[in-house]
């Protein structure tokens, strides 16, 4: 008989998290660092004992963030014993003995929220996505456009402006959802923050509350900014007894930021994205907190050319078919699958015309710097052999769900 271990493995986790916290917020950093080390090891074992890929990485992924805690603890403590062989001016000794204790204790409360802060600020990340690369989706665009200006822009005198604060974006997987935020944050020059939800509560276990806070005041502090929040479905779905307490406290940290409650300054303007692709499974409390909900449909003919056209004659390939005639035959399938199509397309065409590839990498490294690979227009045949494993995710039932749910 197999034995679950799964409990008793999180609670070996939360128990070295705890003892870590204390550690540190009492500034005993090495024994802190060793504490995240152990959290570290525990939290290696519960993803051995995942019963699903993606879970097993979430905790894998926990495992990493305790163990950079731990070695950037490490590193503290050396920076501060090479500050102590330096000797302070009298300036500073005089203004360290009037601070006093009370001083001290404040540090420690700002190293300890600067913490949070610090795995806020990693979210951030860096886009050079436009609007103008993303194929389709005229509309919608222009909408998202509207709303964030109409955020920063003066309003006549008189006159309040009401900007909208929360976007929901939803539709199938793989259609641009993700690109679409990265292109709003870049082509306004705000800061943009990528948050998936499902990460987030599995990654930071009872820690995800005070990392939302931080998360958002991170934000503010760097409007305008755009906090983008993927599957969110996975805190937002229907809310149940069977809800810990843990969770409940994520959740309403959420919506009270998405209420804006937190914002005392027009100018500090922090639009949140977020995006799902099961609308139907979030409750009425956090839909009524979305302004706009705004349906990003699968690519139609003319966006599913320009895609191909980007992903292989964009990258130098060229296409014995036209790409008119490879658009129509995709219909149905999402941005990603089409992204996927032109992949296999190309390796199919260079595994044809360079069958020795295999034993020049046996070969070595060096070997493989002075190979050339050859290539040649992607064939019909090379297409034909490609479609007959390319199928849409994306059902005609699911469709139809969308639209009953967007029609309710």
């Amino acid at each position: 008989m197999r034995v679950d271990l799964s409990r008793s493995l999180r609670s070996l986790v939360d128990g070295a998290i705890d003892r870590a916290r204390r550690l540190q917020r009492a500034q005993q950093l090495s024994a802190a660092a060793e504490a995240w080390d152990e959290a570290a090891e525990h939290a290696q074992s519960y993803a051995e004992a995942a019963t699903t890929d993606s879970e097993r990485q979430r905790r894998v992924n926990s495992a990493e963030e305790f163990s950079n805690l731990a070695t950037r603890l490490r590193e503290t403590v050396q920076l501060r014993e090479t500050a102590k062989q330096r000797q302070p001016s009298a300036r500073e000794s005089n203004r360290r003995t009037a601070s006093g204790s009370g001083s001290q204790h404040a540090t420690e409360q700002v190293d300890f929220v600067d913490e949070y802060r610090e795995s806020a600020a990693r979210l951030i990340h860096r886009s050079d996505v436009t609007f103008d690369e993303i194929a389709g989706l005229e509309s919608t665009k222009r909408s998202i456009q509207d709303a964030f200006a109409l955020s920063l822009a003066q309003a006549p005198s008189g006159v309040e402006l009401l900007p909208v604060r929360n976007i929901l974006f939803y539709g199938p997987a793989g259609c641009g959802k993700t690109l679409l935020s990265a292109a709003t944050s870049n082509g306004l020059d705000a800061t943009f923050y990528s948050v998936k939800v499902g990460d987030l509560m599995s990654k930071y276990f009872g820690e995800s509350s005070k990392l939302i806070q931080a998360l958002y005041d991170e934000a503010r502090s760097n409007a305008p900014a755009v906090v983008f929040l993927d599957e969110v479905d996975a805190l937002f779905g229907d809310r149940d007894s069977s809800d810990s307490g843990a969770e409940r406290k994520v959740l309403v940290s959420f919506l009270t930021e998405l209420d804006g409650l937190n914002d005392k300054r027009s100018d500090r303007h922090v639009m949140t994205i977020a995006a799902t692709n099961t609308p139907w499974l979030l409750d009425p409390a956090t839909l009524s907190r979305f302004e706009r909900k705004v349906y990003i449909p699968l690519p139609d003919t003319a966006a599913r050319q320009q895609i191909l056209e980007r992903q292989l004659a964009g990258r130098g390939y060229q296409l014995e078919l036209p790409f008119s005639e490879l658009a129509a035959r995709t219909d149905g399938m999402s941005g990603r699958e089409l992204e996927r199509l032109a992949k296999v397309l190309i390796e199919t065409m260079i595994a044809d015309t360079n069958p020795d590839l295999p034993d020049v990498a046996a070969r070595g490294r060096e070997e493989i710097a002075r190979w050339q690979v050859r290539v040649r227009p992607i064939s019909r045949q090379d297409v034909e052999t490609a479609l007959v494993h390319a199928r849409p995710e994306t059902t005609p039932e699911i469709i139809q769900r969308f639209d009953r749910w967007a029609a309710r």
